[in-house]
């Protein structure tokens, strides 16, 4: 996440940040739900 975090922010290539920026929302929701899924099947 930090990685396209600071991609999406500081990155000079226009394209790079572009598609950090893009991609970040994606990801941020696809780790949401694989720490969900891990808390459900811990209880």
């Amino acid at each position: 996440m930090k990685l396209f975090t600071d991609a999406s922010q500081k990155a000079s290539d226009p394209d790079i940040k572009a598609f950090a920026t893009k991609t970040l929302p994606a990801l941020q929701h696809h780790l949401d739900m694989a720490n969900a899924l891990q808390a459900a099947l811990a209880k």
